[in-house]
């Protein structure tokens, strides 16, 4: 499919969120001195739909491989299956910003600069990502890390 194509359902769906965006707006203001994981990807992803929203379309247009597509919906539906089978509106929202980070923008699926609990960290060195918990992230069963852009680094010393 043509990424022009895959982009035009992204910003429908990204449309059809206006009720959980504002609740999305509201954790940020609850969450604006906070430096947890958790408050990082909320801005990170808030940030991610209004790009969307507020961009009217792509350029270059470029083509995506159908089956890898396919296969990463897959993924997060499991994903999202696991982590909050009950929520509706965060799985749409998640589904929608990790398709445009992962095949549109071709950035990470976790800001750069965030760290883990393990230690493990996203992070941005001469224009390419890394993090360098990838290597062991992608061992997990139907692992959304495939599709990330990151690129695997060593948990010290490679900063």
């Amino acid at each position: 499919m043509k990424a022009s194509d895959l982009y035009y359902i992204i910003k429908q769906d990204a449309e059809r969120l206006s009720v959980y965006k504002s609740q999305i707006e509201q954790k940020m203001l609850d969450d604006k001195d906070s430096s947890s994981i958790g408050a990082l990807m909320t801005r990170y992803n808030y940030q991610s739909l209004q790009e969307i929203l507020n961009t009217a379309s792509i350029d270059p247009d470029f083509v995506i491989d159908d089956a890898q597509f396919s296969d990463f919906e897959d993924s997060i539906d499991h994903y999202m299956g696991l982590y909050a089978p009950n929520d509706v509106g965060l799985a749409r929202y998640i589904k929608v910003i990790s398709a445009y980070l992962a095949f549109i923008v071709h950035r990470p699926l976790h800001p750069p600069g965030l760290r883990f609990s393990d230690g493990a960290e996203v992070y941005e060195k001469d224009g390419s990502f890394y993090c360098s918990g990838k290597k062991a992230f992608i061992k997990e069963d139907m692992s959304l890390c495939q599709y990330c852009v990151c690129k695997p680094a060593p948990r010290q010393g490679f900063k």
